[in-house]
């Protein structure tokens, strides 16, 4: 079987998750938490022919118990829905038990968010539409009471501006409440001039470092980086990181045609 076509990040992490130099860069990361990755810990994607990504508190979700999949998920949302995708999710371990590496990766400028949460309609039946907009506040009531949690230590995320900024955060911070540690990395891949124009793919690491600061005013202060977040039971950090990207994007040429034919 051949496996899928992805690029920009998606392909950038599923090549980095097959080299011989992931598991080394992780640990390396998170050692100063204390943290360890053991050889055969679990992770999502775990390449090419795994290339499927977690939603963290799915029931599939391999990396919560039980008991705290449904806790996040009653804080999330009030109605079955979706739930945020994340980039890659290894398994850890802590000081005092499990332990958790989630990552955001970018390849391109652009895709920094600084936009609220959408409120988008997918069926015509009033019922669904009702449990869509009552998932929305659930999901604005979440992040508030993150945001609380945590404005004493300068952090403002909403869902009212860098949706996407804030959901990570928050989402870390109720881990850390129910004793789950974490590292969250926001991982720039660098110099893949096939997936955005000068200026907008990372050049090297001094424009991702750049472009990520920017990101972060008004939610997170630079200094919080590489620190421990408070969440009372436990704690995380989160850090700015890049890596080369092994291998350019296709071609924009072919990544049009295959888009076309994906429509046929």
């Amino acid at each position: 079987m051949i496996a899928k076509q992805f690029d920009g990040s998606r392909r950038h992490v599923l090549d980095w998750v097959e080299s011989s130099d992931f598991l080394g860069t992780v640990r390396q990361w998170i050692a100063p938490q204390g943290f360890t990755v053991a050889s055969d810990a679990i992770r999502m994607p775990s390449g090419w022919e795994q290339s499927k990504e977690s939603r963290l508190f799915d029931k599939a979700s391999p990396f919560l118990d039980p008991g705290r999949k449904d806790t996040v998920r009653r804080w999330w949302l009030a109605h079955e829905g979706n739930t945020p995708n994340w980039d890659l999710i290894v398994q850890a371990a802590g000081r005092d038990g499990p332990a958790l590496v989630l990552v955001e990766a970018k390849a391109k400028v652009s895709e920094f968010d600084c936009k609220s949460k959408p409120l988008l309609y997918r069926s015509e039946d009033p019922e669904a539409r009702e449990r869509t907009t009552e998932n929305h506040r659930q999901i604005g009531r979440a992040i508030d009471e993150a945001s609380n949690a945590l404005s004493s230590q300068g952090i403002c995320i909403s869902c009212e501006h860098h949706y996407q900024l804030s959901n990570r955060i928050a989402m870390a911070w109720k881990l850390a409440s129910l004793g789950v540690p974490s590292t969250l990395v926001f991982l720039g891949f660098t110099g893949d001039r096939e997936i955005a124009r000068e200026g907008d793919h990372f050049a090297d690491d001094d424009h991702w470092r750049t472009a990520f600061t920017e990101y972060l005013k008004g939610v997170l202060p630079e200094e919080l980086l590489e620190k421990d977040i408070s969440a009372g039971t436990a704690s995380f950090r989160v850090l700015s990181r890049s890596l080369p990207a092994i291998r350019d994007s296709r071609p924009t040429a072919e990544r049009r045609v295959g888009r076309v034919l994906k429509r046929k």
